[in-house]
C-alpha cells in the first residue's frame, strides 16, 4: 500500500509531468527493482492504483447501491448523487490519470480499466431505464449508456467545478437536469 499511496501523491501534484518508477521508489526510499518485485510494470502499478484509489473510496459500494434500488428512477437520482459526490473524492487523481492518458501509455491502459467499470454502472442505469419503460423510444441501452458515461465523466466535472467555478451542488442539479429531460419520458398520470 506504501508504494500505492506514494505513486498516488506523486501523480496527484505531477502538474502534467511523467510519474516515473524511479520517482516512485526514490519517494517510497525503495529501489526500482523493490517495485518491481511487487509490480511486473508500470502499467501493473498504474491499474493496481486506480483499483486502490476506487477501493478506498468504495467504488464498489456505490455501484452496488445504486443497482439496488427499487425503480428506474431513483436509480437514475441514486447513481448522479452517489457519482458527483464520488467525484470530488478522487477528482485528483482522475483528473491527472485522464491528462497523462494523452501520451503515456501506461496511463491510458489504467484509465481506460477503470472506465470500462464506470461504463459497466452506466449501462446497468441505462437498461433499468429501458426494461421499466422509462427510457424515451428514440433511445437504445447503449446510447444512452454512452450519453450518461460522457455527460457525468470526469473531464465535464472537472471543467465545470474547477475551471467555470461551480458548486459541486450546482453541477449535480444541472446534470440531473439533462439527464432526465434528455432520457427520460414523461409519464402523465390519468386524472
Amino acid at each position: 500500500m506504501r508504494i500505492l499511496e506514494v505513486a498516488r501523491e506523486l501523480i496527484e501534484n505531477s502538474e502534467g509531468k511523467l510519474v516515473r518508477i524511479s520517482d516512485i521508489a526514490k519517494n517510497a526510499d525503495l529501489s526500482r527493482q523493490a517495485i518491481y518485485l511487487h509490480y511486473e510494470s508500470r502499467t501493473e502499478l498504474l491499474i493496481h492504483l486506480v483499483r486502490y484509489v476506487d477501493e478506498v473510496h468504495e467504488f464498489k459500494k456505490l455501484m452496488e447501491s445504486v443497482c439496488a434500488q427499487e425503480s428506474s428512477e431513483k436509480m437514475l437520482h441514486a447513481f448522479i448523487h452517489q457519482w458527483c459526490d464520488y467525484l470530488p473524492l478522487i477528482g485528483k487523481i482522475a483528473h491527472a490519470m485522464h491528462h497523462h492518458q494523452e501520451y503515456d501509455d501506461d496511463a491510458r491502459i489504467a484509465w481506460q480499466d477503470r472506465m470500462h467499470v464506470f461504463m459497466e454502472l452506466c449501462e446497468c442505469v441505462a437498461e433499468n431505464l429501458h426494461l421499466s419503460g422509462h427510457l424515451k423510444d428514440d433511445w437504445d441501452v447503449r446510447r444512452a449508456a454512452e450519453f450518461i458515461w460522457v455527460t457525468c465523466s470526469i473531464r465535464n466535472w472537472h471543467d465545470y467545478t474547477e475551471i467555470i467555478g461551480w458548486e459541486g451542488s450546482t453541477y449535480k442539479k444541472y446534470i440531473e437536469l439533462t439527464l432526465n429531460n434528455t432520457l427520460l419520458k414523461q409519464l402523465h398520470k390519468e386524472l
